[in-house]
This record gives structure tokens, C-alpha cells and sequence, in this order.
């Protein structure tokens, strides 16, 4: 009996729908985690953004965008990033397209999603 949650197909027919949706990736994507730093003289936090592990195959696809001009000029756009199935990734990471230039860096908006043939995550960009 089946649990829910179990692919219904063999473990070949995952493997072969996986390398057929990675064969539509045309992005390369690198994943970046904070990593704090010591407080400034401020007592403010201080770090950066780096990378973590090496760059993964990707699919960046843009939804619709928003701009806000309350007083400033920004603009949104959402977007969401197809990576290979396992890829690890959380909420609080962000992701730089390398196949835009220059390259650009997105936010991950809440926990992705495993797919039966790839993980899925909701982007910001913003700009402004």
C-alpha cells in the first residue's frame, strides 16, 4: 500500500523524467548563504553574502512585477528558479543567475518546493 506522498512511477521513470526536465535548464544558478561577520563600531551586524558549494544547472522564468512610487522608484518582479531535484536550498539563502549580464542576484521567497523532477523556488528581484 502506498503512503502519501509516494511517486506512484519506478525509481527509472523519475530518474528519466529528471534528466529530461535538467536538459531544458540554460542557466547556470549560484546559491549564496550569509555569513555574519563581526559587529561594527556601531554595534551594527556586519557580513556578507557567499557562495555555497559550486554553481547548479537552472531554469529562471519571470512572473509578473510590481512597482512601487510612493516616495521612491522600485521596482519588483517576481520570479521562480527550476533546480535539479535534492538541490539543497532554504528560504533564507539567495540565488545569482549567472547567465544574465551581468549577473543577477534574486532572493528566495519562503521554502521551496521538491517536485517529483526538480525543486522549485519563488524569487524577488528588486531593484530601486
Amino acid at each position: 500500500m502506498s503512503e502519501p506522498g509516494d511517486v506512484w512511477m519506478d525509481d527509472d521513470t523519475v530518474a528519466t523524467l529528471r534528466a529530461t526536465t535538467e536538459s531544458g535548464f540554460d542557466s547556470m544558478a549560484q546559491i549564496q548563504k550569509w555569513t555574519p561577520g563581526p559587529e561594527s563600531d556601531l554595534g551594527n551586524e556586519t557580513g556578507a553574502w557567499e557562495s555555497d558549494g559550486d554553481p547548479v544547472p537552472a531554469m529562471f522564468v519571470h512572473e509578473a512585477g510590481t512597482e512601487v512610487t510612493t516616495n521612491r522608484d522600485t521596482q519588483i518582479a517576481d520570479w521562480f528558479v527550476r533546480l535539479p531535484y535534492g538541490t539543497p536550498l532554504t528560504g533564507s539563502q539567495q540565488i545569482v543567475d549567472l547567465g544574465q549580464d551581468p549577473p543577477v542576484t534574486f532572493q528566495v521567497v519562503g521554502p521551496p518546493t521538491d517536485q517529483i523532477t526538480h525543486l522549485r523556488a519563488e524569487l524577488s528581484h528588486i531593484e530601486g
